[in-house]
């Protein structure tokens, strides 16, 4: 099995649809890894299969990543300035 088949199955595993398509730019092989997921799709590019399909898996895992919410780091401290006396 090669490495791209072992990245293929695990994003299959995780519910992706994933396929290829080679083609040729500047006489030189690119292929192309496409990724889909209910609302969520993409592909990459790269001179080798195993280059895109691990480019592709990069993606569709940062696509499910959440976005921090940056308000709330400016928020109030957790805890209270005040001085606490005795």
């Amino acid at each position: 099995m090669y490495v791209w088949e072992m990245i293929a199955c695990r994003l299959k595993g995780e519910g992706w649809s994933v396929w290829h398509s080679a083609g040729e730019r500047d006489h030189d092989m690119e292929y192309t890894v496409h990724y889909y997921r209910p609302g969520i799709a993409g592909q990459a590019r790269a001179a080798t299969l195993t280059e895109a399909y691990a480019d592709a898996a990069r993606r569709a895992h940062r696509s499910l990543t959440p976005v921090p919410d940056l308000n709330r780091y400016n928020s109030a401290p957790h805890f209270s300035m005040q001085a606490v006396t005795l």
